[in-house]
């Protein structure tokens, strides 16, 4: 099953536009890519990023080899050949101008967590002191999304991939962790969550904006709350730019 990550129109980072102009030319991986991650297991893995126009990039992962190139906006997007479940920590390569090793890489279950505070809950240890005991569990992941909002879909999302320990589990969202622990007891392989929860979001911020504007019951509401995003953003650079 393909568990790909979303993230609501609210909770979208935008990167720095110098930053990006500065960076463009260097090969780099799109969220949530990164050390310590989990990729889905028995499918073609979807790997993108950005790079130089043109650029032919290499991914380098279990022996193979996947070239792609990026388009005239730089992006890039590669599939991988699919993989069994692997509990082994293998490197991924990403190489164009520069290289890029992902190191601590299994291959497994993803799943995506989302939705509202009960989701965003962390796990206390308080409340589960055995389960801070035994939470030394290498194969169960989770990669945490910011929540920093944006009205336009962004390549990279602050957060990073943490190795369920009695260290980091206090991150984990409490009802991902049991779900995940549940899991990958069962099948016996690695299991990685995608958690992007937000308190107090509505349901219409985790649908495209694109879906809800042709739909004619919400694109009222859905331009009015645009508007204000916008003009609170406008407020806000400006109010930035006096300091």
């Amino acid at each position: 099953m393909n568990h790909s990550l979303s993230v609501p129109l609210g909770a979208l980072i935008t990167g720095a536009l110098l930053c990006a102009v500065g960076a463009r030319a260097e090969v780099r991986p799109g969220s949530p890519f990164g050390d310590h991650m989990v990729l889905q297991r028995e499918m073609p893995i979807p790997v993108w990023g950005d790079a130089a126009p043109g650029e032919t990039i290499t991914l380098g992962f279990h022996g193979k080899q996947t070239k792609v190139t990026a388009g005239t906006d730089g992006h890039w997007l590669a599939r991988l050949p699919a993989e069994k479940a692997s509990a082994t920590p293998s490197e991924l390569t990403i190489a164009g101008a520069n290289t890029i090793a992902l190191h601590d890489v299994l291959v497994g279950e993803v799943w995506l967590a989302s939705g509202q505070s009960n989701m965003g809950f962390r796990f206390n240890g308080t409340v589960y002191p055995d389960e801070v005991a035994k939470a030394d569990r290498p194969l169960l992941r989770t990669y945490t999304a910011d929540n920093v909002g944006s009205l336009t879909p962004q390549a990279r999302v602050g957060g990073k991939w943490e190795v369920c320990t009695p260290a980091t589990i206090g991150n984990f969202s409490a009802v991902a962790f049991f779900f995940a622990k549940r899991l990958q007891e069962e099948l016996k392989i690695p299991v990685g969550i995608l958690h992007s929860s937000w308190g107090g979001t509505q349901a219409e911020s985790w649908v495209s904006k694109e879906a809800i504007l042709a739909n004619p019951a919400v694109r009222p509401l859905a331009e009015a709350q645009i508007a204000a995003m916008t003009s609170f953003t406008e407020d806000a650079n400006k109010f930035a730019g006096r300091i």
